[in-house]
């Protein structure tokens, strides 16, 4: 396993990303990796409330979590924190890559939820990922910004490319594209 690890960590290094999410877990090279140290771990009253970051600001996040990992910031970028200003979401560089920490167990609390993927408005855990997928996504030729339609490309040849879009909800759904500049649907 150690092993394993190690040859993640290398391609992060060269610039791979990676996403880590914690249920009160601690790995090997914490500090190193996430720009953060825990300096405090206790059991949680109740759940926990995050707030997301940015063009989010203010979208409240209620996680069950039995847990709480408080942390001093040495140098990761804040995209979500508690109303303490703990930070539960997180964007560190590590060598030529990128890792996002997330210190509650929101993939936990997605499986455990009944009604989670078609609830967005209500559930806005997708928020998260659509945070920490925001650079990856900037570079894709089509995009939908409806959390229930996801879009997958396959490159044809340098110019042209299939976009398979996939609705996931039980419902129809008409749904306006993004179509990255120079690029046309047809």
């Amino acid at each position: 396993a150690k092993q394993r690890w190690e040859q993640i960590l290398d391609k992060v290094r060269e610039g791979a990303t990676l996403y880590l999410s914690s249920n009160d877990g601690y790995m090997l090279n914490f500090a190193e990796l996430t720009g953060l140290t825990v300096i405090n771990r206790s059991r949680r009253a109740s759940d926990a409330i995050s707030y997301l970051q940015g063009n989010l600001e203010g979208v409240p996040l209620t996680l069950p979590s039995a847990f709480k990992l408080e942390f001093r910031n040495d140098r990761a970028e804040v995209l979500a924190a508690e109303a303490d200003g703990n930070p539960v979401l997180t964007k560190a560089a590590y060598g030529k890559g990128t890792v996002y920490f997330c210190a509650l167990p929101v993939e936990l609390a997605m499986t455990q939820q009944p009604g989670v993927s078609y609830k967005p408005e209500q559930l806005p855990y997708w928020k998260m990922y659509d945070l920490i997928s925001e650079e990856a996504r900037s570079v894709r030729v089509v995009q939908a910004k409806d959390p229930q339609i996801g879009v997958t490309e396959h490159i044809v040849d340098t110019h042209s490319q299939i976009a398979v879009v996939i609705n996931y909800s039980p419902e129809d759904r008409e749904v306006s594209l993004i179509v990255q500049e120079g690029w046309q649907v047809e």
